[in-house]
Parts: structure tokens; sequence; C-alpha cells
């Protein structure tokens, strides 16, 4: 009955939105938007008891208003329903803000996104705004939205932005059942392999105090072909820390594990830099810990070029991005491979681009870890098939070396295929 539910709003939506819109545009200061997508996700091995598949359709609504050169008004709803894993259904308010413009300040007031850097699928700047994981894989677009009030004011060729926020928000992680919790049936103790149960302890949450504000501040300008901005931020880490405490029943080994929101700074910059045929990419943060065990301040950064390389097959053109991401932490300290907040330690990342013709296009992102010496590999293939309406198929390869217990080796199980058919309106 829900699919059939959904199937019928999206349908109407498609049939009536062309006359809708040409009716608003001309009568009112108003415009709807928005997309309507389908997606599948199929794992080529299957699990006992996990979800294996994604059957999912997502209708996004966004509504703008510009009443005037002085204020506009945004909103955006989701509807998302999977019918492989309930805990990924929603109906979501991603953004509601109203946008104030004068010469030289713009505020944002309400429910919005706000992302800094500028480096390519990693962000080590980008600290304010939270995200849904509960697909570790799948993550874009998946911001979420926080009550925040967002300043830009203009001096000269710097742009000043600030941030508040008066409302934590977490990122959402996988549940129970999902591929991406992996628990291990057995764990080694004293050189025995022993059967383990895991349970996780209630997390408390920040108490929303005006002492938990948090802030932000980035100062950013141009200066010939060089964009660059610093940053500092002062808030709630929306990734927790987490530790475990072990006990045994038996020859059973309980672990109990314990998540923790914690407070950190970030001081952060980033550059983006014209030079010739290549655009420089740079981007670094320093985070301080407060008040967790490990609270050592390390440092997290990436570099890398973008190019595209004309002509390589006929009149096909190649885009090319590289990257090196690199983690600085005091020797004494270790994290756990799939610490969210230290996933990238020492991996070299690239994504080739090239149109096959007008309307189709293969890419291929792939990243190697040299710490724990292992591959993540995603090819895809876009096809607009008219305007506002393609399809995408992709796949996810991970593997690598198991004994060295990073992120990619431990889920090589997961291997899958995605197609995904979506209406931007």
């Amino acid at each position: 009955m829900k699919l059939n539910r959904i199937y019928i709003f999206a349908i109407s939506i498609l049939v009536i939105f062309p006359k809708l819109v040409n009716a608003q545009e001309n009568d009112f200061k108003y415009s709807l938007g928005g997309f309507v997508e389908l997606e599948n996700h199929s794992f080529f091995k299957e699990k006992t008891g996990m979800i294996n598949s994604r059957n999912q359709n997502t209708v996004q609504l966004e509504l703008k208003s510009n009443l005037s050169d002085s204020y506009s008004f945004f909103s955006s709803v989701e509807f998302r329903n999977d019918f492989s894993d309930p805990n990924r259904n929603r109906v979501y308010l991603k953004e509601t803000y109203i946008d104030l413009y004068s010469p030289k300040i713009d505020l944002r007031v309400g429910k919005q996104v706000i992302l800094w850097g500028k480096s390519d699928g990693f962000n080590p700047t980008s600290n304010i705004t939270p995200i849904d994981y509960s697909d570790i894989l799948d993550t874009d677009d998946e911001e979420i939205g926080i009550f925040a009030l967002k300043s830009n004011f203009y001096y000269g060729d710097w742009e000043i932005q600030g941030v508040i926020s008066p409302t934590f928000q977490s990122s959402i992680f996988p549940s129970s059942k999902s591929r991406w919790q992996n628990y291990p049936d057995f764990l080694n103790h004293n050189g025995i392999s022993k059967p383990a149960h895991f349970t996780r302890e209630e997390v408390s949450m920040p108490e929303n105090k005006f002492k938990d504000f948090q802030y932000g501040l980035r100062l950013s300008r141009n200066f010939n072909n060089v964009d660059f901005s610093i940053s500092y931020y002062q808030g709630w880490n929306d990734i927790p820390s987490t530790t475990s405490s072990i006990s045994f029943s038996g020859d059973t080994i309980n672990v109990s594990m314990q998540s923790n929101y914690y407070k950190h700074q970030v001081i952060g910059g980033d550059f983006s830099w014209v030079l010739g045929k290549y655009i420089l990419k740079g981007e670094g943060a320093l985070f301080l810990p407060q008040g967790i065990i490990q609270d050592d301040p390390y440092f997290q950064y990436v570099i890398g070029f973008e190019r595209v390389f004309s002509n390589i097959i006929d009149d096909k053109n190649l885009f090319v991005i590289a990257q090196w991401i690199h983690e600085i932490k005091p020797d004494n300290i270790e994290y756990k491979g799939n610490d969210f907040n230290h996933l990238f330690q020492r991996n070299l990342m690239t994504r080739i681009e090239m149109d096959i013709n007008r309307d189709m296009k293969f890419s291929v992102q792939a990243m190697y870890s040299l710490k724990y010496e292992e591959f993540y590999i995603k090819p895809e293939f876009i096809y607009n098939i008219s305007d506002g309406l393609n399809f995408s198929l992709m796949a996810d390869f991970l593997g690598g070396n198991k004994g060295k217990d990073g992120f990619f080796s431990n889920y090589s199980e997961n291997n899958r295929v995605r197609a995904k058919l979506k209406y931007n309106f």
C-alpha cells in the first residue's frame, strides 16, 4: 500500500508539474522544483540475518521564493521510503531558511546545509553540517540541515562568513542489521578463539544549553588565480568517540561499546590555484579534541590536482583528479581502522571521467590505503535519457589485506551493484 502511494504521488508530480510551474512563474513569485528518484542496490553475496539490498523511492520537493531584491525564502522536504531497510524511511525537512540581502552583508536564518572546503570527496575543514552515514559508500547529497544563523560580510576583496548554531545534530549511522555494521562472531583471547557478543550503551546527547552553542568563522578571498580561505570552528563533533569494555560469560566474550559526543576546535584552511592547464587544490585542518580519553591534537590534510586532457579519443576529453590524503598524529596514538574520525590516514585517491557522447558518461573513482593495504573502486555509467531524466549504473568493489584491520578490507564481502533512475524538475 505504501509503495503504491509513493508511485502515485511521484507520477502525479511528473504529470502536473510543467503546468504548475508555468502558472506559478507567470502569476506568482514562487517556483517549485525537486526530484523523484528510484534506486536499487544489490550485494553480490548475501548474509543471513542482514539487509542484503536497497529498494528505495525518494521524492524531494523544493519551494523557492524571491519576493524582492532584499529577501528570499527556500524550503526542501524529502519523502524517503526504503522497502529493504525501514530504518532509512523518513519524512524529512532538510532545509527551510530565509535569506536577507544588503550591499555589505547577507544573512541566512533557519535550517540549512553549510559546507566548507575545496577538495573532492574529503573535506577536513567542513565540520558544521552532519551527514547521513546509514550507507557509508553513498553519502552524496546526504548532508543533514542544522538550525543556524549564517552571515556573509563583504569587505573589499574579502568575504567573512560567520555561523552560530544553537542546537546539536549528530550524524546518522548504520542500523544493527545493516551490511555496514560488521561485528565479528568470534574474538581471540589468550590465543583462543571465543564467541563474541556486542552491545551498544545508550548515547548521551548534548543538552543544547547556551554554553554548548557552536560557532564558525571563515575568511576567504581571490588573489590573482588563487582562491583561498582560513577557518575556525568550535563546537560538537557530530561523529562520537567510541570506547569498549570486555566481560566474560562462560566462553562468550561480551563487548560493551559506549559512544560519547565531545567538543573540539578545528583550525583550517584551503586553496584552489589555477596554474595553466592544472588546478591545484589543498585543504587541511588541525583538530583539538576536548573531554575524551584520546584528546591529543591531530592534523588532516589533502592535496592534489585536476586537469582536463583534450582530444584523448577523437574529440573526447578526459577529466582527471588525483589526491593525497594524510593524517599526522602523535606516534603513541593508534586509531582503529573503522573509526569514522580517522578513516583516511595515508590514502591515494583518483577519479577519471570521460564523455562517451553528448548523453553518456563513464567514470571510475578509486582509493588505496597505504597503511592498511586496501582499496575501493567505483565504476559508474551515466545516461541522460531526456531533459531532467537520467539513469546511472555503478558498482562498489572493496578489498585488501584483512590482517591489517582496515575499513575497506573488513567490508570486502559488501561488493555490490547500484542502479538509479532520477528525474529532476
